[in-house]
């Protein structure tokens, strides 16, 4: 089980730094002509996010790793994540304003590389950022109850040791942890208006200290509490959970409201770089649709439509986001959309030498979807001799006269253990490989992979669209 799942963040962990490179090519020095810029940072993989894992996978528990079930350790893929995170918020930002992390282990190590790479202590430490899960819908669906009993300043005291000490530091009046009152335990809206004033008070510093102003600060922080954060920000409840080491930006408009601009370190729409592009991501496109997204929102975001349908032996998913400004004129009036085409080829015949390989596709073949996964022979495997492959067409861009767009191509998808060949046709680069962390190639409208032995399952496709902005008069 360890090895499978960690080569599946292996892959997960390589697209994250290339969105990292594509985010700050695409919205670059923009940032430092608006207002107040707000990132944050989930904590890297921490022992206690993998146990429910093990327990699952029937391991007797005294075989199980040290780590699991310890949030003051970090998994192997943790560790991996931790490594990376001081390049990946370089690339995002050249340095910050200020700097604050949760007092948890896990959320101020996984920023320390960073911080001492770039020398940006002292840091200071917030009770408040600290990680604390209640019902958030009740912020914005309810009248909360007056909490009558103190929660700020009520939990454990904050210490730090002599080496943390040198790069941290305990806000003055953050010396105590929050603690939300036992009265509340049993009453989920008046947990909820006790963790509220937890946020609240988060968000209350934060815009004391800077709001209005065009710093940027880095927060750190952890999964439940950071989508908090973000939705009483944007005054949005409907937020995706937070990925370990994933990243959110807000930035604040002129009329004081922030807007999402990154959500697991994944640009959103409606950021524009300084040449005018905009980029369209489509993320995570699985057999069954159960988590595709279009710039990080799900298709039950009124904006994004994701459908899919059968062509005779062909399966066409169609997408779409509305309600966009993709031709910098003003106005959230343009939309993108296009189709996947996915089609099936059985009994060719795939020669492997090396890392390079002979293939040619066999006779059409029907193209399956069962639960996550894309099939040929059967319904979730793509079996030896069979090929797959994805298709952009119908690409239509609604936007003012000018704005062009163009599909970058596929630069992801997540595969099985057993080897395959991806790239083959359309002049494409042909590898042999089983591993999906080297899906980064020539952008192209095409992208087919074949079973040279055995078999493979595939889900997960990822790819990118770059839309130009009419030119300006």
């Amino acid at each position: 089980m360890e090895k499978r799942k960690n080569k599946m963040n292996k892959s997960l962990h390589h697209r994250r730094a290339s969105w990292i490179t594509l985010i700050s090519l695409l919205l670059g020095a923009s940032f430092c002509e608006a207002g107040l810029k707000i990132y944050y940072i989930r904590h890297a993989e921490g022992g206690h996010n993998v146990k429910r894992d093990w327990v699952a996978s029937g391991i007797p528990e005294a075989e199980w790793p040290g780590y699991v079930g310890d949030p003051n350790q970090f998994t192997p893929e943790g560790r991996l994540q931790q490594a990376t995170v001081s390049a990946e918020l370089q690339a995002l930002q050249d340095s910050f304003d200020f700097i604050a992390s949760s007092p948890a282990w896990r959320s101020y190590n996984t920023i320390w590389p960073y911080i001492k790479d770039v020398n940006a202590g002292p840091v200071e430490i917030w009770p408040e950022l600290e990680e604390l899960s209640v019902r958030a819908k009740f912020f914005f669906t309810h009248d909360l109850p007056e909490i009558t009993e103190p929660v700020l300043g009520q939990g454990r005291e904050l210490t730090l040791t002599e080496e943390e000490a040198e790069w941290f530091t305990i806000r003055p009046g953050g010396e105590y942890g929050f603690k939300i009152p036992r009265a509340y335990e049993d009453d989920s809206l008046g947990e909820s208006a006790a963790g509220y004033i937890v946020f609240k008070a988060a968000v209350d510093m934060i815009l004391d200290r800077f709001g209005g102003t065009d710093q940027a600060i880095l927060l750190a922080g952890h999964g439940a509490s950071g989508k908090n954060l973000a939705r009483l920000l944007t005054n949005e409840f409907d937020q995706d959970s937070i990925e370990n080491a994933g990243i959110w930006m807000a930035e604040q408009q002129s009329d004081g409201s922030f807007k999402m601009l990154i959500y697991n370190s994944v640009a959103l729409a409606g950021a524009r770089g300084e040449d005018g592009t905009t980029t369209v991501r489509f993320d995570d496109l699985r057999a069954d649709l159960s988590d595709g997204k279009i710039n990080g929102r799900k298709k039950r975001d009124s904006d994004v439509t994701i459908t899919v349908a059968m062509d005779e032996d062909d399966i066409v998913y169609s997408l779409s986001i509305a309600n966009q400004d993709f031709d910098g004129v003003g106005g959230s009036d343009d939309s993108l959309s296009w189709d996947i085409r996915v089609e099936g080829f059985k009994g060719g015949s795939i020669t492997e030498d090396g890392n390079d390989s002979s293939v040619k596709l066999g006779a059409s073949s029907r193209v399956h979807m069962s639960d996550d996964y894309f099939g040929v022979s059967n319904e979730r495997y793509v079996d030896e001799g069979d090929s797959i492959r994805f298709s952009v067409e119908n690409v239509v861009l609604d936007a003012a006269d000018g704005t062009s767009v163009q599909f970058d191509g596929f630069d992801g998808i997540y595969g099985s253990d057993d080897s395959y060949v991806f790239g083959v046709g359309s002049g494409l680069q042909c590898m042999v490989t089983d591993d999906d962390a080297v899906f980064n190639f020539t952008p192209t409208a095409t992208l087919t992979l074949s079973c040279p032995t055995n078999k493979f399952r595939v889900r997960d496709l990822t790819g990118s669209f770059t839309v130009n902005s009419a030119p300006s008069n």
